[in-house]
């Protein structure tokens, strides 16, 4: 009968005895850890590929009929978004959209302007 105390294990080895791992139970976990190594590295070299070839010093070229163009203003006392809105916003644009515009074009996290704060105006 094997039980605990007897000092043996089911398949009939004693607790005394070491068991010694075959030569392809040592190679398995063995492979599954070179894999995991080399898929760790090829992910590593791809992430440093792309990450150098996204931050590449190459001038930006820029079509000058497209791009936008900003006027400056510079506030003056007392001066709204909504006054500057109207002193330069096109006749065909709802001035609260232009205000908009300028909010996002500066990125203002408030309505509240400086005297001497530039603006660039669309």
């Amino acid at each position: 009968m094997y039980t605990a105390s007897g000092g043996y294990y089911l398949d009939g080895s004693s607790f005394t005895q070491k068991k010694s791992m075959s030569h392809t139970q040592v190679r398995i976990p063995m492979l599954k850890l070179s894999i995991f190594l080399i898929l760790f590295i090829l992910s590593f070299v791809f992430g440093a590929v792309m990450h150098a070839s996204a931050t590449n010093d190459e001038p930006l070229s820029v079509n000058v009929e497209s791009a936008p163009l900003y006027e400056t203003h510079i506030v003056d006392s007392g001066q709204s978004l909504w006054m500057i809105a109207k002193l330069y916003g096109p006749a065909h644009i709802d001035i609260r959209e232009y205000v908009n515009e300028i909010i996002l074009i500066n990125q203002l996290k408030t309505n509240i302007l400086f005297e001497g704060q530039r603006l660039l105006l669309p």
